[in-house]
């Protein structure tokens, strides 16, 4: 069975390698190695008046938790997960369990006229802003935190040496791109499966010319999984 490179943040990762040995087993070799670290900052608060918060990540409830203690918003959240940190954080949420496009049409639908406070990371796969103009309603930005990059780990490096099969579940396309251009990637004896969480993210694995590339159906864990089963389907048959 192949092992099981997991990249995203540390929290995060830890989280996935947990469903990773409930849906496969304990016996599973998961090495975690996260290419991007999250730093929360400080930025000044826009002036208002809203009618509602946006979250597209946790890293984002967290990142708006620093600078204010402000909870007499509504929180509208991409999906389920961010919006249970925004319902720990002290938020009254609702979830589009979806993507950026689901989060915009769902606020539209509920008839939301903004403006908008989106607390956001510096660099973002779409722009929400853009996505709510086209429906007349306002967004303001603040960047509440940004990710640094962070080089693969000595034992990962080692995975990626060996000659036998590494499966890397990537979940952004910027995660995806630093990932692949890493030199153990590069020149790696590993033959690499890809779960993609997207058709952006497998797009952005080019770089690696991985053996198996498979593209979750849907944006989320559940969807990740499958792609993952399906990858060490494949990869047992002989």
């Amino acid at each position: 069975m192949p092992s099981i490179l997991l990249t995203r943040p540390a929290a995060a990762a830890d989280r996935f390698a947990r469903s990773l040995r409930a849906r496969f087993g304990s016996g599973i070799r998961i090495v975690i190695s996260p290419v991007l670290t999250p730093k929360l900052l400080a930025p000044p608060i826009p002036s208002g008046p809203f009618a509602a918060l946006v979250f597209t990540s946790e890293t984002g409830v967290a990142g708006f938790g620093q600078v204010s203690a402000d909870r007499h918003l509504p929180a509208w959240c991409v999906g389920d997960r961010t919006a249970a940190a925004a319902r720990e954080a002290g938020f009254v949420t609702r979830s589009a369990a979806g993507d950026l496009g689901a989060l915009a049409e769902a606020i539209r639908r509920a008839g939301v006229t903004g403006p908008l406070l989106y607390a956001r990371g510096r660099d973002t796969a779409g722009s929400l802003s853009k996505i709510m103009k086209t429906f007349n309603i306002t967004v303001k930005e603040m960047v509440v935190y940004e990710q640094q990059a962070t080089p693969l780990t000595a034992e990962a490096t080692a995975l990626l040496a060996d000659d036998r099969p590494v499966l890397a579940p990537l979940f952004s396309p910027r995660t995806a791109a630093l990932f692949c251009a890493e030199p153990p990637v590069q020149r790696r004896l590993a033959p690499l499966l890809i779960a993609a969480l997207s058709p952006a993210v497998a797009a952005a694995c080019t770089a690696a010319q991985a053996q198996q590339t498979v593209c979750a159906t849907r944006p989320d864990a559940e969807a990740m999984l499958e792609a993952i089963r399906s990858l060490l389907a494949t990869a047992a048959q002989p």
